[in-house]
């Protein structure tokens, strides 16, 4: 890669919180960046900030329960940025409510997400880089 050369990054969970600030810092600092998450509401805002400082931005649909998701979602990254050298897995969930008397397929959802949802990208990932 020539030094003029932008990179490429894949951010999930930029909707909201620390992945939209990181796909704000990522395009501010040189990144084109595909910005995934399963509400892609609010990603227009972030890509107009982000193609104000040069940078192509663009969204994909991400569900970290869905293996199918996550492959559609790092092809869609590869090909319409023309390639990928960072993940930045960010997205998560959580569980709201007493501790006590937790709803199992939701305890199940929360796992598929923050657990499995982080393994999978990076496999994934790797194999795009």
């Amino acid at each position: 890669m020539s030094s003029t050369a932008r990179r490429t990054a894949l951010v999930t969970g930029a909707a909201t919180g620390i992945g939209r600030a990181t796909a704000i810092d990522l395009a501010r600092h040189g990144h084109d960046v595909a910005m995934a998450d399963l509400p892609r509401i609010g990603l227009g805002e972030i890509a107009a900030g982000g193609e104000a400082v040069g940078a192509r931005m663009l969204s994909v649909a991400l569900d970290l329960r869905s293996l199918a998701s996550i492959e559609a979602s790092i092809e869609a990254a590869v090909a319409g940025l023309g390639g990928l050298d960072v993940l930045v897995n960010d997205a998560g969930t959580q569980l709201r409510g007493p501790a006590v008397g937790i709803d199992w397929d939701d305890w199940d959802r929360l796992m598929a997400v923050n657990l499995k949802g982080h393994v999978l990208p990076v496999d994934g990932g790797l194999l795009a880089v």
